[in-house]
């Protein structure tokens, strides 16, 4: 814990006024027990399942995506598998859908591996470990999608986009400013 909060820090100087690390280290252990108790015992029924899998997707051009992926699970008597990723928040989130960074983020992560192993994701999942509030002991919020056409054309199309934009600024490196840096592009 020590290892990913003191990485998190050095990667986001910005959160060292927001993040309370002995706060999050009391926590922990409590947003765990919810998360083992709500999801991953009453889950008896995934017959297998891949944790911390590394995923790359070739976007060509010498392009790539990679992450690692928290969990992929196959539901017993199911061809497809669900992606699931899990968050630490420490106010309630949106019970109805998932975001949607994390529906780009779970969306390549489907992508990259059916892309892989050549196997069908049909869903994606996001288990929220909500921390303890005064009143409130630390809970579990299960978020689950079933990944639908749109979805995949969105991913697709996003992922050519960013492919479209890394070989633009290596054709035009002086486009990285009005890419990346002039707000007023953006209105």
């Amino acid at each position: 814990i020590d290892k990913e909060l003191f990485q998190q820090m050095a990667d986001n100087p910005s959160l060292a006024s927001e993040v309370n690390i002995e706060e999050v280290r009391k926590d922990y252990p409590l947003v765990t027990k919810a998360v083992v108790n709500k999801y991953v015992i009453p889950n008896n029924y995934i017959t297998s399942h891949i944790v911390e899998h590394p995923l790359t997707y070739d976007l060509g051009d010498g392009v790539f995506v990679s992450g690692t992926c928290d969990r992929i699970e196959k539901p017993n008597g199911s061809d497809c598998y669900t992606i699931v990723d899990y968050k630490t928040v420490a106010k309630k989130p949106n019970e109805y859908s998932i975001p949607i960074n994390y529906k780009y983020q779970l969306l390549t992560y489907a992508l990259a591996f059916e892309e892989s192993t050549k196997q069908l994701v049909d869903h994606i999942c996001i288990v929220y470990g909500v921390r303890p509030q005064k009143t409130i002991d630390a809970r579990c919020i299960v978020v689950k999608e079933e990944i639908t056409s749109e979805m995949w054309e969105m991913i697709i199309s996003t992922l050519d986009l960013i492919k479209d934009t890394i070989k633009l600024l290596r054709e035009k490196p002086e486009y990285a400013y009005i890419l990346f840096k002039d707000y007023n592009l953006r209105k």
